[in-house]
């Protein structure tokens, strides 16, 4: 059994986290029997201490700190942090089911850089969009985990003396901001997927990858944060032809969260 370390939210499916439907998605599309084990922000170090594992996300000037998602695979006792070093691991340990790195199981270190690539143009620069989604996150997270993101954001952003998520005050100019870079990471992501004629494909064409996987944990989490039937969601959604509506509907398979 593998078990899933992942954020909650205060609702329904509880899943909100793009990071963490990286490795979800995976999971899923494997089909490997695993379980979540909710972790509010304030305890996820204690998993890394719990597992011996060391943080592996960079944080400023080479800092590094503790996220999700881990797992941890009772069948071999191994815990992975990072999402692309569980799909690593994921390939590696169980070679029978489909596998999220094709190219990589196939001995390409290329395809494992390329991979990565796309995943970093899918993150993006976080700092810049917090303007546009810091006051939906807090609304959708449970009380440990908002007074969290209100500590490490205020840090992020350089701000000082801010107790609540309504602190955070964002000008026009750093909303515009947000919005122009949002949209250029998309821009971006238009001829990786599917070509610029507004139809949606796999990154790798033919099949499907962890690059997709990674384009819909974001998706998620924007459509999550923001909600359904909110006006941001619906910005994003007419973008490129509602190619990125698509990529949800394709991938709607393996969105289960158990």
């Amino acid at each position: 059994m593998i078990i899933l370390y992942d954020l909650p939210s205060n609702l329904p499916t509880q899943a909100w986290s793009g990071n963490t439907w990286k490795a979800r998605f995976c999971l899923n599309y494997k089909g490997l029997p695993y379980k979540t084990e909710w972790v509010e922000y304030p305890d996820v170090p204690s998993i890394y201490k719990k597992h011996g594992i060391s943080p592996v996300c960079s944080f400023g000037e080479g800092g590094k700190y503790y996220s999700l998602p881990v797992i941890h695979d009772t069948s071999t006792g191994t815990t992975i942090a990072e999402s692309l070093e569980i799909a690593k691991y994921l390939d590696a340990t169980y070679p029978d089911a489909p596998s999220v790195l094709p190219k990589v199981v196939e001995g390409s270190a290329e395809a494992l850089s390329d991979q990565a690539e796309v995943v970093k143009i899918i993150d993006g620069d976080y700092p810049l969009v917090l303007p546009i989604t810091l006051h939906s996150v807090g609304k959708i997270l449970n009380p440990p985990s908002k007074a969290h993101v209100v500590q490490t954001r205020a840090q992020i952003l350089g701000l000082f003396g801010v107790g609540t998520i309504e602190e955070f005050k964002f000008s026009e100019e750093d909303v515009n901001k947000g919005w122009d870079h949002l949209k250029s990471i998309f821009d971006a992501l238009d001829k990786k997927f599917g070509g610029e004629d507004g139809k949606f494909g796999w990154y790798l064409g033919a099949r499907i990858s962890f690059a997709d996987f990674a384009l819909g944990g974001s998706l998620l989490f924007l459509k999550t944060a923001w909600g359904e039937d909110s006006s941001e969601w619906a910005k994003v959604k007419n973008w490129h032809n509602g190619k990125w509506v698509a990529a949800l509907n394709a991938l709607d398979s393996y969105t289960t969260v158990v």
